[in-house]
């Protein structure tokens, strides 16, 4: 379609202008081309954005409440000494994050019931859905840049616009080789599992701790981004034994819904290794949703040893967090006492 004379004209005179921003300008989110067909083009933006971010604030209003992952930056800001408001924007930044791919997560994960209420993908559709948790993964980068700026200038906004860079690439390849397995059913090996682990449950944690040291100020001397690793591997440990396990979650996300899904977990790839031929990867190739199905695959899982085995490996990693905090707390108790309270609330009891 040829463009009119006229409207390149304005388009030219708007770069003469400097309305259109350079890569060097300030970047405006009011429409650059008004008009006058009606007087609410200031509000526009916002309008829209209320519309395409429905899928997050659902979700939103779903997971509401003092989240884990805001307590546990806030333990770690014990360590670090910093400004409230900077441990706040990286919290909002992390919990945004979350909510985001929780959203993609659903429909890569074919799920219908998050917290016991429909998938946002199954109550607003996949392509709505879809963006909006895409549209949030950029915003949040928007907003840890504009957190940096006003706190120690570009140095510090483009370190943690790298490192979120950075850290989105490694989440989008744990998700994308656990999809590939479930797809291929080519389960991984133990090892395997375990860095896909470290790539995105970890690394979403581990991402938050860098920001928060990316502050100009503090003891960011402290290595904490192992901790928020093992601590990530854990969380998710330990939801592949309670998704097998637990009746309370049966009733938010569904009984034994990893087998649904299609994913492999800790438990299914020790007993896959233990029992090659006990008819367990039979039935999680089928991907049953019948309950009788999935009670047998639990039953061979508990025959092979697997959900022992799963619990063994949730307390070494225990140990291995505790070593870790003594390590970077010293002689000073106080400091990882708020760290040690939250650990005790995660681990499962032995």
């Amino acid at each position: 379609m040829r463009i009119p004379n006229i409207f390149l004209s304005y388009l030219r005179q708007v770069a003469v202008d400097g309305t259109l921003s350079s890569c060097s300008g300030v970047k405006s989110r009011k429409p650059v081309i008004a008009f006058g067909f009606d007087d609410s083009q200031d509000s526009l933006v916002d309008e829209n954005d209320e519309k395409i971010l429905e899928p997050f604030g659902y979700y939103r209003h779903l997971l509401k409440g003092k989240s884990a992952r805001t307590v546990l930056m806030h333990c770690f800001n014990a360590f670090l000494g910093l400004p409230e408001d900077w441990v706040l924007g990286v919290t909002k930044a992390i919990e945004d994050l979350h909510n985001a791919s929780l959203l993609i997560d659903d429909i890569e994960d074919e799920s219908a019931l998050r917290r016991g209420s429909p998938a946002a993908h199954m109550k607003y559709g996949i392509a709505l859905t879809m963006n909006a948790g895409n549209l949030v993964y950029f915003t949040v980068l928007q907003d840890i840049y504009d957190l940096g700026m006003r706190t120690g200038g570009t140095q510090v906004a483009n370190a943690m616009a790298h490192i979120y860079t950075e850290e989105m690439i490694e989440l989008h390849r744990g998700q994308g080789i656990e999809i590939w397995w479930r797809d291929q059913r080519s389960p991984p090996s133990v090892d395997q599992y375990i860095h896909m682990l470290e790539q995105k449950t970890g690394g979403l944690l581990r991402l938050g701790v860098r920001l928060l040291q990316c502050h100009p100020g503090g003891n960011n001397r402290a290595d904490l981004s192992a901790i928020a690793l093992r601590i990530g591997v854990y969380y998710q440990l330990r939801d592949d034994y309670i998704n097998l396990m637990s009746t309370s979650y049966h009733d938010e996300r569904g009984f034994a819904e990893d087998i649904t899904e299609g994913k492999y977990t800790f438990p299914m790839l020790h007993s896959l290794k233990r029992s090659p031929d006990s008819g367990l990867r039979e039935i999680l190739d089928l991907k049953p949703a019948d309950i009788a199905l999935k009670k047998k695959a639990i039953a061979i899982m508990q025959e092979t040893g697997s959900l022992i085995a799963t619990r063994n490996l949730l307390g070494a990693v225990k140990n291995d967090l505790s070593g870790l905090v003594a390590e970077q707390r010293g002689d000073d108790y106080a400091m990882s006492a708020g760290l040690e309270r939250f650990l005790e609330k995660l681990y499962i009891a032995e």
